[in-house]
């Protein structure tokens, strides 16, 4: 048994579950409830003013006018609502179907991105194939055979280069798979191009790491620590005592030399011949002086 109008459009109103179907069924049911009440209004207003009836005849006429009228209004308010709600509804089920869509795309791309992973390994027996048949192709050609290469056999055709003769897959260019470029067919020129390239950029990197800061100021280091074989003099002042560091700087043990106007040698670090230079002490290489 069907329910009643009035209470179908109370469920569609309220149940979040309802269907789209339904939503448009009962709006349907609703609009014609409005036309018939409307209708009933209109004859019953008729009757309340037709003084061919009795005062109590008019009076159930203007009442049962109120009455067609205020259901006719209640009629078409549900209908409104559910109108409203007929399009939420249908703008919710899109974005489920849209966000169902997107989650399947998605799921179709990520399992495809499996298959891709399997293909690296397939490129590698494609391109040790490919290599393994051009290398017999010309060992067949250095011994004097003249018949078809093994994928030509394999394929059953004949690749003589000729206007509609296929194609060789052994020379389809295969595009790298990381970077760019290609790695098949090999292209050994551009590969000593890149090494060339890497080199160049490695020399540069070295040379900048090597005019830094941190890298000069190590070398300098390094270089106060080497220990010199030197020639001392100073003319002006005889018989100067001047303190010089006999070992790299950071160590506590002294030495202090006296320098008169003989010149005499000693070993010294080049951060104490440096001292002894802002000291006004004249600084000669034992080795120059001896060549000299």
């Amino acid at each position: 048994m069907a329910k009643p109008l009035n209470e179908v459009i109370a469920s569609s109103l309220s149940s979040d579950r309802v269907t789209v179907e339904t939503l448009e069924n009962t709006i349907e049911q609703a609009k014609a409830a409005t036309v018939e009440q409307q209708a009933l209004q209109a004859r019953a207003e008729a009757d309340s003013i037709d003084w061919a009836l009795n005062e109590s005849d008019r009076e159930e006429a203007a009442a049962n006018a109120d009455r067609a009228g205020r259901q006719a209004r209640a009629y078409q308010a549900a209908v409104d609502k559910l109108t409203e709600k007929l399009a939420q509804k249908r703008e919710s089920d899109s974005q489920k179907t849209a966000q169902a869509e997107r989650d399947a795309a998605l799921a179709e791309r990520d399992g495809l991105v499996e298959r891709w992973k399997e293909v690296p390994d397939l490129l590698n027996k494609l391109k040790l194939l490919f290599a393994a048949t051009g290398q017999n192709t010309d060992r067949l050609r250095r011994a004097g055979i003249t018949e078809p290469d093994a994928e030509s056999i394999a394929r059953g055709v004949t690749m003589l280069g000729r206007g509609g003769d296929p194609d060789s897959l052994a020379k389809m260019r295969i595009p790298a798979w990381d970077k760019a470029g290609r790695q098949w067919p090999i292209d050994h020129h551009s590969i000593a191009m890149a090494e060339m390239n890497q080199q160049i950029t490695e020399q540069f990197r070295e040379a900048r790491k090597a005019r830094s800061p941190e890298a000069i100021a190590a070398r300098k280091a390094e270089e106060a620590k080497q220990w010199h074989s030197v020639t001392l003099s100073q003319t002006p002042y005889t018989g100067r005592v001047i303190p010089f560091t006999y070992l790299p700087r950071g160590e506590s043990k002294m030495r202090k030399v006296n320098v008169g106007n003989q010149p005499f040698e000693t070993e010294m670090t080049m951060f104490a011949i440096r001292e002894a230079e802002k000291a006004g002490i004249t600084v000669e290489p034992v080795t120059e002086k001896a060549s000299a």
